[in-house]
């Protein structure tokens, strides 16, 4: 009994034992399998359509180089980083074409366009492109900085101009889908633009309700910078995780995370309040450092208060043409050579007045001198010769506000004035534009009349106004917002909140949020007066409804020089600005989600106009009976002149 009794906690025991190991054995297994699972890289990449390039870059003339640059992550280890091209080629190139790849300043790829020809292979019917890739590794030396500068550049090598050899296809295109790749572990970042760089391409915001108009601000900055760099940003409901929370002090303590006393922003360590690592930003929710460029300095994982100049604008400003998109390389001359610059990206409220053209110039023939060409538009508004001795030359022309709808680049061609340009070499000499070149702008006093150029008038504060209840649910506003934002692209930094049941501020722009226009203000159509017809010129009715079902409405209002965008709100939900709707040509828009469905500019009743036949006014009576009207009055005056004449005759008597 003995043995039994004292035997059975031994057997027990060494049962136990026995049973753990292999218990033990594959806890193990599973926990490295966790472990290798966390630590096993995922294949990340930013796209040219990421960073804003949807349709990809191609070169405006057979010269011209296409440079990009596409970010890298920082303050992180990540391995097999790689430029992954995509590009496009003419199918009938000449045979001696070559493609060359430039990596940060260093030629990485020669490629023979006529290795591109696979033996047998034909091109898509119709197809005058040719579709190839390659992968050019990254080294050491290119990861030092947070971006890589990429140019593609072509050499047809032939000396023929285009009048010997009209067939000639010179041109390429480097396809959207060009990106940056690189394998990145999904370990905890150290420092939160290490984590910005790194965040996968949804992205979720939880903001909490009633924080405040900075709150708001605050949300519609980083959901701009966001899309900026190709994330899709959405919201999270109450309880689901987040990348990033925008909360107070108070609210995190009681879910047990502390931050420093010093941090307004500051990163979390995975597992403090989610499965996964966050940002979290509490009040006063000054966060102008996340924007950029100053999100590149964010190099620890937290700091204090961050609020940015004032946005003033000035008398005069300068705005190097580097900046909006100039090639300052230099190149080959050939007859014609061109630059283009953009003028849609200037400060909102700036408008051109000057260009300082600082350029090199190879030597002409005095009788056949090179003049500057300045297009927009296909219109020219400005031009200047040359001397004939070359050299360096600096030039300012005086520039007129474009027009209504200028959004093409503006063109700086340099072109020889020979009569028989086909009898001369096309290549003859270099040519540069320098980068001291410039555009002077001056506050922009053109008034918008269309929402395109509503950002026109945007060059320092400008007011939101919201309704009362739109702070208890920030996250729907916040998406508005931004979206208008990115689109118009007016800065966050610069707005002012208010309530629709305050009136705007004089002599200020402003955006309204808000079922009827502001009192006082007109606006090119009205909610309030019953069912709403548009008809063309013709008289024929386009629509015919009384609340628009699933239809977004964004238009000008107008009181004198002051203008205000007004975007509808309903009794339930939130508006929404069309995408198209920064570049429609009206003062009235009429969209949904996927775009603009009917653009008009209700000041030209000639194209569309809007009426609305429930509403009957005094003027509208006197309208259908304008004819009977006439008639009594043709015959009233008839009257009078007979009897008028008959007094005089009885008078003369």
């Amino acid at each position: 009994m003995r043995f039994s009794f004292g035997g059975m906690p031994m057997l027990f025991y060494c049962c136990a034992l026995l049973l753990s190991q292999p218990i033990h054995a594959q806890t193990t297994s599973e926990q490295a399998d966790a472990d290798a699972r966390s630590e096993t890289p995922r294949t990340t990449w930013r796209n040219l359509s990421d960073v804003g390039h949807g349709q990809g870059l191609h070169p405006l003339h057979s010269e011209d180089t296409v440079d990009f640059r596409l970010p890298l992550p920082l303050d992180v280890d990540y391995a097999n980083p790689r430029i992954d091209l995509r590009y496009a080629v003419p199918v009938q190139a000449e045979a001696s074409a070559t493609l060359q790849i430039t990596v940060n300043g260093t030629p990485r790829e020669l490629i023979a366009l006529a290795s591109l020809r696979l033996p047998g292979e034909e091109p898509e019917s119709g197809s005058t492109l040719r579709r190839a890739d390659i992968t050019v590794p990254l080294t050491e030396a290119d990861l030092d900085q947070p971006f890589v500068e990429v140019s593609v550049s072509a050499n047809w090598y032939s000396e023929a101009d285009a009048c010997s050899a009209p067939g000639r296809q010179r041109f390429f295109r480097v396809l959207p889908e060009t990106a940056v790749v690189y394998e990145l572990d999904d370990q905890p970042r150290t420092s939160i633009r290490g984590y910005l760089t790194t965040l996968s391409d949804d992205v979720k915001i939880a903001l909490d309700p009633w924080l405040g108009a900075e709150a708001i601000r605050a949300a519609w900055l980083l959901t701009r910078e966001l899309k900026a760099r190709g994330h899709s940003v959405s919201f999270a409901v109450p309880g689901e995780p987040a990348d990033v929370l925008i909360s107070t002090r108070e609210s995190l303590a009681a879910e047990g995370v502390e931050l420093d006393p010093d941090h307004d922003v500051e990163l979390l360590e995975a597992g403090v309040a989610d499965a996964r690592q966050q940002l979290a930003i509490v009040e006063p929710y000054h966060v102008d450092s996340i924007a950029e460029p100053w999100a590149s300095l964010l190099a620890a994982s937290g700091y204090g208060e961050s609020l940015g100049a004032a946005l003033q604008g000035t008398a005069s400003d300068r705005v190097a043409l580097q900046r909006l998109g100039a090639d300052v390389n230099a190149r080959i001359f050939r007859d014609p050579t061109e630059w283009t610059f953009r003028t849609d990206i200037l400060p909102t409220g700036r408008a051109p007045s000057a260009l300082r053209l600082d350029m090199v110039v190879p030597p002409s023939d005095e009788e056949a001198p090179l003049v500057v060409y300045i297009l927009q538009n296909n219109i020219v508004r400005g031009l200047q010769t040359l001397p004939s001795e070359g050299g360096q030359h600096s030039l300012t022309l005086p520039l007129n506000e474009a027009g209504l709808y200028a959004k093409d680049p503006v063109r700086v061609v340099l072109k020889g004035q020979s009569s028989q340009a086909c009898e001369t070499v096309t290549g003859s000499g270099y040519a540069q534009l320098l980068d001291t070149s410039a555009l002077e702008t001056v506050e922009s006093r053109r008034t918008p009349e269309t929402l395109a150029e509503f950002a026109r008038g945007v060059g320092g504060a400008f007011s939101v106004h919201l309704p009362g209840d739109a702070l208890g649910d920030p996250a729907a506003w916040v998406e508005v917002l931004a979206n208008i934002g990115s689109r118009l692209g007016v800065d966050p930094r610069a707005a002012e909140f208010s309530s629709v049941t305050l009136p705007p501020v004089p002599d200020r722009p402003f955006i309204w949020l808000g079922p009827q226009p502001p009192e006082g203000f007109s606006a090119p159509i009205m909610f309030d007066r019953g069912r709403i017809q548009v008809r063309d010129r013709y008289g024929s009715v386009l629509l015919d409804s009384e609340e628009l079902p699933g239809i977004h409405t964004a238009s000008l209002v107008r009181k004198g020089d002051q203008r205000g965008l007004w975007l509808r709100t309903f009794e339930q939900g939130v508006p929404d600005f069309p995408p198209g709707a920064e570049s429609a040509t009206g003062d009235l828009v009429f969209g949904d989600p996927r775009g603009v469905l009917v653009a008009i500019d209700t000041r030209n009743d000639a194209v569309a106009s809007v009426a609305y036949p429930e509403r009957t006014t005094w003027m509208d009576t006197l309208e259908s009976y304008r004819g009977w009207i006439f008639a009594a009055a043709w015959l009233l005056l008839t009257i009078v002149v007979v009897l008028v004449a008959r007094k005089m005759r009885k008078n003369s008597l």
